[in-house]
């Protein structure tokens, strides 16, 4: 049985990234799982610890409607990484790929707005470095709408794997609606238009209604 494994910095970039790929991947069988790096709430909601174990729950919900398998929690904090040392980073990483062994990895892209998402990329690479033995056949990264191409960052995000999915974009949405507190209104990246509109553009690049793109990290043939 194939594996495949999601990594996420954040509750909610999983979904946003990679959603109904791994909605596809599942109902092709693959076993998905899923790594969230941070706890996603300590920095960006303060005095709200209680969001931890919600944005947890959700979590949960969000992969049970796209249809994966497992999800790991590293509880690091959230829009810190950048002060811990990244052997903490990679040490989560890496025990998950060994217990998952998985043979699709996607993760974030290196030149994200957002600190944690670089440094959770540069962490993914030590964790699913090549080696003899190694499971990993495919590696990509997927971009996030708003944090990907935002604020004049220069993403070098340039997309040449599209997983066509439009039949898999209601499961996203939902499973983007169980992060309740991380919706917002059109036009807003984090709302349900936005998303479509980013597929459709996806969907055009590769001659499909609607994808999923991603950049190759690794690929062995």
């Amino acid at each position: 049985m194939t594996s495949a494994l999601v990594i996420g910095a954040h509750p909610d970039d999983e979904v946003l990234g990679a959603g109904a790929t791994i909605a596809r991947l599942a109902s092709e069988g693959v076993d998905v799982h899923v790594a969230i790096v941070t706890d996603g709430c300590s920095t960006q909601y303060p005095g709200q610890p209680e969001l931890i174990a919600e944005k947890k729950v959700a979590a949960k919900r969000a992969l049970e409607i796209l249809g994966g398998k497992t999800i790991h929690f590293g509880d690091l904090p959230d829009m810190k990484l950048d002060t811990l040392p990244l052997v903490e980073v990679n040490a989560f990483l890496e025990r998950v790929v060994a217990t998952i062994r998985p043979e699709i990895v996607f993760t974030h892209n290196a030149t994200d707005l957002n600190r944690d998402h670089r440094i959770v990329h540069e962490a993914s690479l030590v964790a699913c470095r090549a080696f003899a033995g190694s499971s990993i056949r495919e590696m990509m990264a997927y971009d996030v709408l708003g944090v990907t191409n935002f604020a004049g960052v220069s993403s070098a995000f340039l997309p040449d794997v599209f997983y066509a999915c439009e039949a898999f974009l209601a499961r996203k949405i939902a499973a983007l609606h169980a992060y309740s507190v991380e919706v917002r209104a059109f036009p807003h990246p984090r709302s349900p238009e936005a998303i479509e509109a980013q597929g459709r553009v996806y969907g055009v690049l590769s001659g499909t209604s609607w994808a999923e793109a991603f950049t190759t990290i690794r690929s062995v043939r």
